[in-house]
């Protein structure tokens, strides 16, 4: 039958003790399984032994279709994990983009208003995180919907230090545009401008200005 077989695979999904089944399945896509283990009374916010919910274990693995049944079964948006990270957070660094955007279209997360800047033990936020990785359009989008573009980390970092000093040029770039300040020192004293790659990018703007400007008066 094939009710047998998903109860079957939801007992085999759990890889170790520290994964219960709901969230192995959850963070495998298998949204069927998922479903089955809810429909028995599976608790779809118990926590791992690292704080992480299922919703967690999807979000981060780009499950858009796990994300939505588990928030429209009332799974815990904001809910941290032991290093602070929330599902949106979990989303941005890994760069999914359309869980990025379910996550931030429910009413209920963006009414809190401090959900998109929500920081980690780390002082990070969710731009941090996608700005740390180099997922510029997820850096983009939240900017978008009004993620904080100065907030600093515990090690005073902006997200445009994360990104310049991971090497992201796409990143560093968008967020140059977008008026970030390059005069923001971290707690090292090294500000933006100390970056080699925001060197070329202010060269390469400068470069360009120049050359519009002998244009126009040739």
């Amino acid at each position: 039958m094939a009710w047998n077989r998903l109860q079957r695979a939801a007992l085999s999904e759990a890889k170790n003790d520290d994964l219960t089944h709901l969230q192995a399945a959850a963070s495998n896509g298998h949204l069927e399984v998922v479903q089955v283990l809810i429909g028995q009374g599976a608790d779809l916010n118990k926590a791992g032994d690292d704080g992480r919910t299922p919703l967690h274990a999807a979000s981060s693995n780009g499950h858009l279709d796990v994300v939505q049944f588990l928030i429209g079964q009332k799974a815990d948006l904001n809910r941290a994990g032991n290093d602070g990270g929330t599902p949106l957070q979990a989303a941005s660094l890994k760069g999914h983009l359309d869980v990025v955007q379910f996550l931030t279209s429910q009413k209920f997360l963006i009414g809190q208003g401090a959900a998109l800047n929500r920081t980690g033990n780390g002082g990070s936020t969710p731009l941090h995180a996608a700005s740390f990785s180099g997922q510029v359009e997820v850096v983009q989008f939240l900017i978008g919907q009004g993620a904080d573009l100065s907030r600093a980390g515990n090690d005073g970092r902006t997200p445009l230090q994360a990104a310049s000093s991971n090497g992201y040029l796409n990143v560093v770039e968008f967020l140059t545009d977008q008026e970030a300040d390059l005069n923001r020192a971290g707690f090292d004293g090294r500000t933006p401008l100390h970056s080699q790659l925001i060197d070329k990018v202010l060269k390469s703007r400068f470069e360009a200005i120049d050359c519009g400007t002998l244009h126009n008066i040739a």
